[in-house]
């Protein structure tokens, strides 16, 4: 009967040794026993996994061996508190045995075996959770970014649309003011500075289009490299004599469907931020090569689609770009120089062209380490140049005429503007404030009207639609359309600046007149 007992015991204790070793190697998460001397004197498979060492390693190891950039002194203290009986949970890195570093949560605890004290830790392998924390945390910056400038360009092209429409009733009527003046007037140079700051106003006005991505580009199959060798003197000329210029250009042609002279604009205001960067002197590298970006570069960048791409790097020696700064370096207006001495806006206008020529751009700086702005622009093939091709401008002189032209136009002082300006030419102006009083005059006066001169967007009904209806009536009639708005909200009303003549306010009187001239006799 004894007998019988004891071998009952022994089959239970070796039931009860089978489930503790069932659960024990089978947890997937690693346990670490150690005793009072930081010792591992036991460990289950899960933690060979997670650290690289086998059970016999491991078994040889004490606390300090695995654990990355552990603090004796406070260990100990924290390994006694464990003993006591307190339970804690926490985070830490575990070194793996190939080097590298392994985020983990853990759970300590005390064990009693044999009236001994040990310490049970169960540790979960969290780098694959803290990646994808870091990684979405990335993106919601990056978009939080994103949403802050597409705000910012929204507000700065409306602003640049109704700032359009004042300058342009300036220049008319300065350039009237300056054709009435006979030449040897004292008032003459200061019409002339009065002109010559509107077209500053334009200039600035489309620093901030570029930037809200809202002006309409002139695409053209563009070699990167030519471009860039046509530029290289200007750059030149541009940096110091203290800065050595270096160009590593790629082999071969780099074609993109692009605007030269917005790329030229990148390029400029690159160089200039970066010679405005080394006061001391120093290298500037400007380097093309053709890289393909795969789905693993578009995920941590977040940018672009797969495929290949031309990579323009502008690298220099100077002071670099801090962490702050870098999050407001494409904000307009924003400038770490002194008052007086920078707009703001050189590198928002990198910004919105980069982005309008559906690229992106990637800077990497730190303090003293200087700066390299990487610019990739998607690579087209040669089908597309005939798509790309120029509409070559007329070159005739701003004369005048004797048509009669329907305007309509919802802002007082452009219509104004326009009526003085074609009247001084000798034309017969009809005026219209709105679409729908543009097909009633047009109407009214079918028999004398040659062309329609619509802006864009107007309350009540658009330049488009009104001038839908008026072909209906008089199918051959020529229209330019004008606004002050950007390419694609312009296009959003069905305006194809290839398929219609089209004028982007501000617009010169000169300009203004030769495109009517150019229309008329066509």
């Amino acid at each position: 009967m004894k007998k019988e007992k004891t071998t009952n015991c022994e089959k239970r204790l070796q039931e009860a040794l089978q489930w503790h070793d069932a659960v024990f190697q089978g947890s997937r998460d690693a346990i670490f026993i150690n005793d009072r001397h930081y010792r591992f004197i036991d460990v289950n498979d899960a933690a060979c996994r997670l650290t690289g060492y086998s059970r016999d390693e491991l078994l040889s190891m004490r606390i300090q061996d695995l654990y990355d950039d552990v603090d004796l002194d406070a260990y100990m203290q924290y390994h006694k508190s464990i003993l006591r009986g307190e339970e804690t949970i926490g985070e830490a890195k575990i070194r793996h045995k190939d080097g590298t570093k392994i985020d983990t949560e853990f759970n300590n605890r005390v064990i009693v075996v044999k009236n001994k004290k040990y310490m049970h830790t169960d540790a979960r392998d969290t780098t694959g959770r803290k990646r994808a924390e870091e990684e979405r945390a990335r993106l919601e910056e990056q978009l939080s970014r994103s949403h802050k400038l597409e705000g910012i360009g929204q507000l700065a092209g409306g602003i640049a649309h109704d700032f359009n429409n004042i300058l342009t009733a300036i220049m008319g009527f300065g350039g009237l003011i300056r054709l009435n003046l006979p030449k040897d007037s004292p008032m003459m140079s200061n019409i002339n500075e009065v002109l010559a700051a509107a077209h500053r106003g334009a200039s600035l006005t489309q620093q901030i289009l570029a930037f809200s991505r809202k002006q309409v580009l002139d695409l053209k199959l563009t070699d990167l490299n030519e471009l860039i060798q046509n530029i290289e003197k200007l750059l030149r000329r541009l940096i110091r004599e203290d800065i050595k210029l270096t160009f590593v250009l790629s082999q071969g042609a780099l074609k993109v469907l692009a605007d030269p002279s917005q790329i030229d604009q990148v390029l400029i205001n690159l160089a200039a931020n970066a010679r405005d960067a080394m006061p001391d002197g120093g290298e500037l590298v400007l380097s093309t090569e053709e890289i393909i970006i795969n789905d693993e570069f578009i995920r941590f960048h977040n940018y672009g689609e797969p495929g290949k791409y031309a990579l323009v790097k502008m690298t220099d020696t100077g002071i670099g770009i801090d962490e702050k700064t870098k999050e407001r370096i494409f904000e307009p207006f924003f400038t770490t120089k002194e008052a007086g001495k920078g707009t703001g806006l050189g590198l928002a206008v990198v910004y919105g062209i980069v982005k309008q020529h559906n690229g992106f751009i990637i800077i990497d700086s730190r303090p003293g380490e200087g700066s390299t702005f990487s610019i990739y622009l998607p690579i087209v093939k040669n089908r597309v140049e005939a798509e790309a091709s120029a509409v070559a401008t007329s070159s005739a002189g701003a004369t005048g005429g004797t048509e009669t032209i329907l305007i309509a136009e919802d802002d007082e002082g452009m219509r104004k503007s326009l009526i003085r300006t074609f009247d001084w030419f000798g034309y017969t102006v009809i005026t219209a404030e709105d679409g729908n009083d543009a097909v009633r005059k047009f109407h009214e006066n079918r028999d004398r009207i040659r062309l329609l001169l619509f802006d864009a967007m107007m309350p009540n009904k658009g330049g488009k639609e009104a001038y839908e209806e008026i072909k209906k009536i008089s199918p051959d009639i020529k229209v330019i359309f004008m606004s002050g708005h950007e390419g694609d909200i312009v296009r959003g009303k069905g305006i194809d600046e290839k398929e219609y003549e089209f004028l982007s306010k501000p617009i010169p009187s000169d300009v203004l007149l030769k495109k009517i001239r150019q229309v008329l006799d066509e």
